[in-house]
């Protein structure tokens, strides 16, 4: 994904540091990690879809 796509550049370090404690969390509560890697794959197919219909975005 590119990051001009997004229009905020300057928060992707912030974005990358915020999924990554999420992820260290998650896997320290032992949550199992093929339930998470299926998460993050309907997260991202979810920002996808929206940049790809941002007229469709949610208020």
């Amino acid at each position: 994904m590119s990051k001009k796509l997004c229009g905020k550049e300057d928060r992707w370090p912030e974005y990358r540091l915020a999924g990554r404690l999420w992820l260290e969390s998650c896997l320290s509560d032992g949550v199992d990690p093929t339930k998470l890697i299926k998460t993050v794959r309907k997260l991202q197919d979810r920002c996808v879809y929206y940049l790809n219909n941002r007229n469709n975005w949610p208020n």
